[in-house]
């Protein structure tokens, strides 16, 4: 058996996207519809691993982003899954504000899970991020997301022009190109 998706699941610094691959090239993508626990059940089986709580989630949460839009429309999910795509453990029943940094870490790869189809954000959601965003020092929205609600802002959907928007573009930017990077590798695995 190769290392590959061994070494992928034994890094909790790994991609949500690169786990999920790993699942749905050894069960296919009706793996996704599993409870958690048979999946993680499998995958420790199959690999002869221990898969860390971290993993286990970040599987999940790449998987009801593929599979779901509560990422766009429940605030709670939107906010467990940023913290987890950036390797973060988070407890939905501790909700409290995010970093507008995981933010934009997690929607760099929400967008290469789904291929760049989003759907559409749920006002809540918006409004959640604004509020992320507005407590960073934002007035209008950054460029990663146009669609977030901001308090005192008088034009919505106006973007906002500043360091704050260009350092959220480029953290967004950074962590594209990183994950590209990794999933280029596990594909040369894959094709190999």
């Amino acid at each position: 058996m190769s290392t590959m998706p061994l070494n992928v699941l034994k890094d909790e610094k790994a991609p949500a996207i690169a786990l999920l691959a790993v699942a749905i090239k050894r069960y296919g993508v009706e793996s996704l519809e599993w409870s958690p626990e048979i999946l993680r059940a499998e995958l420790e089986g199959d690999y002869d691993i221990k898969l860390s709580d971290l993993q286990s989630d970040k599987l999940q949460a790449a998987a009801t982003i593929l599979t779901t839009d509560a990422f766009e429309q429940e605030p709670w999910v939107f906010t467990t899954c940023c913290h987890l795509l950036c390797s973060v453990p988070y407890e939905f029943s501790d909700f409290s504000p995010i970093e507008p940094e995981y933010i934009a870490m997690a929607l760099a790869e929400v967008y290469l899970i789904r291929d760049g189809d989003l759907e559409e954000f749920g006002d809540e959601v918006r409004a959640f991020a604004g509020k992320a965003f507005h407590d960073y020092g934002m007035m209008c929205a950054p460029a990663i997301f146009p669609q977030a609600l901001m308090p005192g802002c008088d034009e919505q959907g106006k973007v906002e022009e500043s360091d704050k928007s260009e350092a959220m573009t480029e953290l967004f930017n950074a962590r594209t190109a990183h994950i590209t990077k990794y999933m280029e590798e596990l594909g040369k695995h894959y094709a190999g």
